[in-house]
């Protein structure tokens, strides 16, 4: 396996393919961190792909919650991908931010780093808590991509 970072709560690591099964991610987490963690966080990704947010499949999560497997997305970050943004990348990431508005739900811990363009579309592979909210969650979206808001009459 190779260790692809590290964060506060958990390492993450790939899974080379093997015996027919794909690349995965292997996510532990770290000594101290709560043991629910990883397996909150699959559920949600497993949510956002129920309804229509494009999310890493999730493979395998331990019983004990210490470590979860999920699908490698293999692509470029938000953070890596280069300036300025095709037009099809910005219409993916309107999108998302048109599903959060639609909904009135608001999906926590995603950034510039959790989002990987791959296969001609932005696909989540880590978030946060997923919530209900008022009109905040337009411009929340935007402080996390670092895009202005857009002009307005």
């Amino acid at each position: 396996m190779k260790r692809l970072g590290r964060g506060k709560s958990k390492e993450v690591w790939l899974v080379p393919a093997s015996d027919g099964r794909p690349a995965r991610v292997r996510k532990v987490l770290r000594p101290g961190a709560a043991s629910d963690r990883l397996s909150k966080q699959c559920r949600r990704l497993r949510w956002l792909s129920d309804h229509g947010i494009r999310s890493a499949a999730v493979y395998a999560v331990d019983p004990a919650g210490r470590w979860a497997e999920q699908e490698y997305v293999e692509g470029r970050t938000l953070a890596n991908s280069p300036r300025p943004l095709t037009e099809e990348q910005e219409a993916g990431l309107q999108a998302i931010e048109a599903w959060e508005r639609r909904s009135g739900r608001y999906i926590g811990d995603l950034n510039r780093r959790n989002l990987v363009w791959s296969g001609g579309e932005w696909v989540v592979i880590d978030c946060g808590s997923i919530r209900y909210v008022d009109d905040l969650a337009d411009r929340q979206a935007r402080q996390r991509w670092m895009r202005p808001a857009p002009e307005r009459d």
